[in-house]
């Protein structure tokens, strides 16, 4: 049996989600935040010298969404 902090450790470095919510597209969070971060990166460039840390933060907590609104365009 594992002890409570050694459990902790494991479950904070190993965290896995899975937000397709396909079968088997399971994903590392940290992999995850890579990308979110890839795609916010992107937007800036889009956006040029006219983007603001706020409109940035604004943006990053609808990443998902406009992936899926430019999915569809």
């Amino acid at each position: 049996i594992l002890n409570e902090a050694l459990y902790r450790d494991i479950m904070q470095d190993f965290h896995l989600i899975n937000i397709s919510g396909l079968p088997g597209h399971w994903m590392a969070t940290d992999i995850n935040m890579e990308h979110t971060v890839g795609e916010i990166k992107e937007l800036l460039g889009a956006k040029g010298v006219e983007t603001t840390w706020d409109k940035l933060g604004n943006i990053s907590a609808s990443i998902n969404q406009l992936k899926k609104i430019k999915k569809k365009m």
